[in-house]
């Protein structure tokens, strides 16, 4: 289908589904027994992690040709195409208690519930408003970021060329946001 080779990798017995992820042409998951397997196009290494140095992972993020994940104790590991530095996590990063990726960018909230973005920086969507707060939720989209901070606002920065970074004043309090390429929705 569409010239691409699909293998999946197998998956002997039952194994329970810990979390997954979508990349640009790849899924990954990380399973009960510890195992991150993915199956599809495999252009940059974003299917699986290099080691299993990685294990045991609570959450998966993909990016554009990359994948984040998260350890239970709250380290990060990203794999996959790093051209713009989206799988070069920051020192000091963890503990993280949710992670976030879209196209080049990779995302995480830490424990206090604050926001670090590493990666492409094309329309400044790494400058972290200083006056964000704490954040519930993060959403990346291709070149701006969608944050729900815990008392239910939402924020946004970077691109805005199509209104994305101008959410009605009137939402009321949000419960949950995410982001496409060039919109947010909550």
């Amino acid at each position: 289908m569409y010239g691409y080779e699909i293998n999946p990798y197998e998956l002997s017995g039952k194994r329970s589904l810990v979390a997954h992820a979508v990349a640009m042409t790849t899924t990954t998951m990380a399973c009960g027994d510890g195992q991150v397997v993915g199956w599809g196009k495999d252009e940059a290494g974003e299917i699986r992690p290099a080691s299993a140095s990685v294990l045991p992972t609570v959450e998966l993020a993909g990016g554009g040709y990359h994948t984040v994940l998260r350890r239970v104790d709250g380290s990060i590991a990203c794999f996959g195409r790093n051209a713009e530095g989206q799988c070069a996590v920051p020192a000091g990063i963890a503990p993280a208690v949710a992670i976030e990726a879209r196209h080049n960018n990779s995302g995480v909230i830490q424990v206090a519930g604050t926001v670090r973005i590493w990666g492409s920086d094309s329309p400044k969507q790494l400058s972290v408003p200083p006056a964000l707060g704490a954040v519930q939720e993060l959403a990346l989209g291709v070149g701006f970021v969608a944050a729900l901070r815990v008392d239910g606002t939402l924020i946004c920065w970077g691109r805005n060329d199509a209104g994305q970074c101008n959410p009605p004043f009137d939402l009321g309090s949000v419960v949950s946001v995410a982001a496409g390429d060039a919109h947010a929705v909550s």
